[in-house]
C-alpha cells in the first residue's frame, strides 16, 4: 500500500514539472516570435501579354540579328590535313603560273619595243632631218640634220634654221672672223660644244666634205680653213653655205628614240636634199645667246 502511494506521488510530481516546462517555453515564444520566411507571391501571368512581347521581341531580332558563324573547321582527321595541304599546293602553284605568265608577257614587251627600237634605228640615219614639236620646249620648231647615228656611242647633229644676230653674231669672231666676214648665214648649231664649227654647204669639191644626202654637204675645220682664204669667192660659188657653231648631240640612238617616242621629234625626211635643207628649212627665229 506504501510503495502505491509513492508511485502516485512521483507521477503527480512528474506531471507538475513537464507542465511547469511546457508552460516556460510557450512564454518565450510568446514574448520573442520566430520571424516567419517570406514567401514571394507570383505574378498572374498573362498570355496576350506575353504573346505580345515575343512578337515585339521577335520584330526587334530581325533586323539585329547577329550572322551566324560557322565554325572553324578541325584538321584533326588525317583526311583534312591532306585536304589543306592540297589546298596550299593549288594556291602556291597557281602563284607560280601568275608570275609565269608576268614575266612572259614582260619578255613579249621587251621583245615588240626591241623590234621598234631597231625599227627606229634603222629609220634614223646619217642625212635625216628631225623636226622638234611643241612639246620640245628646248628646241620647238627647229630642224636638225643628223651627222652622225650611233647605237652605242654618241649621236649627233646640227640645228638648221637659227640664225645669230646681234651679241651672239659678234662673239662668233672668237671662233672665225673669216665667217664673219664673208657675211656667211651663221647659226646657233645646238647648245653643246659650242666650240664646234659645222658648215653646210652643197658643194662636194670644198676640202673636208662629206656628203649626207642628195646635193648636201657638211664640213668642219678643214672647209673652215679654206673659207679664210678667200671667204668672198666661196660665198659667191655657194649662196647656200651655212656655218653653224655648236652641235645636238644624245648618248646613243636609243635615247633619241625614246625621246621621238615621247613626242619631242618627228622624222621629217629620211635623207637630206638642198630644197628641204636650205630652201624649206627657214629659220623660226632668230638666236641671240
Amino acid at each position: 500500500m506504501l510503495l502505491l502511494l509513492q508511485i502516485v506521488l512521483a507521477s503527480v510530481v512528474f506531471a507538475t514539472v513537464i507542465g511547469f516546462v511546457k508552460n516556460m517555453f510557450t512564454y518565450k515564444a510568446s514574448v520573442h516570435p520566430r520571424p516567419q520566411p517570406i514567401v514571394p507571391v507570383p505574378p498572374r501571368f498573362d498570355l496576350q501579354a506575353a504573346s505580345v512581347r515575343r512578337q515585339q521581341g521577335q520584330q526587334q531580332d530581325q533586323g539585329h540579328r547577329p550572322a551566324r558563324q560557322t565554325p572553324s573547321p578541325r584538321l584533326n582527321r588525317p583526311a583534312d590535313r591532306v585536304r589543306s595541304a592540297q589546298l596550299v599546293g593549288q594556291g602556291q602553284e597557281q602563284l607560280r603560273l601568275r608570275q609565269q605568265q608576268q614575266q612572259q608577257q614582260q619578255l613579249e614587251n621587251h621583245h615588240e619595243s626591241n623590234q621598234d627600237l631597231s625599227y627606229m634605228e634603222r629609220l634614223l640615219r646619217t642625212g635625216c632631218l628631225l623636226k622638234a614639236t611643241r612639246a620640245n620646249a628646248v628646241f620647238a620648231g627647229a630642224t636638225v640634220l643628223l651627222e652622225s647615228v650611233d647605237t652605242s656611242h654618241e649621236t649627233h647633229g646640227v640645228v638648221l634654221n637659227r640664225e645669230l644676230q646681234g651679241p651672239a653674231l659678234e662673239s662668233a669672231r672668237s671662233v672665225s672672223r673669216a665667217v664673219v666676214d664673208a657675211r656667211a648665214w651663221i647659226g646657233r648649231g645646238g647648245p653643246h660644244a659650242n666650240n664646234v664649227v659645222t658648215v653646210v654647204h652643197e658643194a662636194p669639191a670644198l676640202p673636208g666634205a662629206s656628203q649626207l644626202g642628195n646635193g648636201v654637204c657638211i664640213g668642219h675645220y678643214a672647209t673652215l680653213r679654206h673659207l679664210e682664204v678667200d671667204p668672198a669667192e666661196v660665198t659667191r660659188r655657194n649662196p647656200k653655205l651655212r656655218v653653224l657653231l655648236g652641235r645636238v648631240r644624245w648618248p646613243n640612238a636609243e635615247q633619241l628614240v625614246s625621246e621621238i617616242r615621247q613626242g619631242l621629234w618627228n622624222v621629217s625626211s629620211t635623207q637630206a636634199t638642198t630644197q628641204n635643207t636650205f630652201v624649206d628649212c627657214r629659220s623660226p627665229r632668230s638666236a641671240t645667246h
